[in-house]
């Protein structure tokens, strides 16, 4: 198993991982209302449900529309003051989808997306055990859509600044492409994006599969 006794488990990322969490809730294995309705909280109510001999600490830092320079931003304060064993960080939809709906501002373009990421997990790693990467998605049923191309073109910079930094991958874009064959987009996520519960479930199975490894 990846995650060991007294391990503190950090989960960050965007508005996928933020999900509302009550900022003013503290970290205690018993508290969840930190952890928003998200899959960051679902996977927190698993482990310590199921394992609560490893007395584990489970924090949620996403933070609703942040890219890959926000996370960089905010490294010391929000990540590495925790210290923490074991990171997730699901971030890159932003990163992508500023492209479209806000074309006008500076960009976070694929090569600053790669380099962002490789210097996100070097830096996690100078705490953390282990770091596992998620690849950013998007849920459509039109193949030649353009944002889901840019998708996964940075799904596949996500993979390649894990494995050349000994971080776990997991492509969540496959995972969703592979149940879309027999359920629309819209029954995980109504916007492409910002799953249901159906798809925040998805997304811990994904997670919880990896660390409990």
């Amino acid at each position: 198993m990846l995650l060991q006794k007294n391990d503190v488990f950090l989960i960050t990322g965007d508005s996928v991982t933020d999900c509302g969490r009550d900022r003013t809730k503290d970290y205690g294995p018993e508290t969840i209302e930190g952890m928003g309705s998200g899959y960051a909280g679902l996977v927190k109510a698993f482990l310590n449900a199921h394992y609560p001999d490893l007395a584990l600490t489970v924090v949620n830092r996403g933070i609703s529309g942040n890219r890959t320079t926000d996370i960089l931003a905010r490294m010391e304060k929000d990540h590495l003051s925790l210290s923490p064993s074991v990171v997730s960080i699901l971030i890159g939809i932003n990163d992508v989808w500023r492209h479209f709906d806000s074309p006008n501002i500076p960009q976070v373009d694929p090569e600053d997306y790669l380099a962002n990421l490789r210097k996100i997990i070097q830096d996690f790693k100078t705490s953390a055990r282990q770091v596992v990467v998620m690849a950013p998605y998007y849920l459509t049923e039109q193949k030649d859509n353009p944002m889901l191309a840019m998708m996964r073109q940075y799904g596949a910079l996500a993979k390649q600044a894990a494995e050349e930094n000994g971080a776990l991958f997991i492509d969540l874009q496959a995972i969703f492409d592979e149940l879309m064959q027999h359920k629309p987009a819209a029954y995980y996520a109504g916007d492409g994006i910002h799953p249901n519960l159906y798809g925040h479930m998805v997304i811990a199975r994904a997670l919880l599969d990896v660390v409990l490894k």
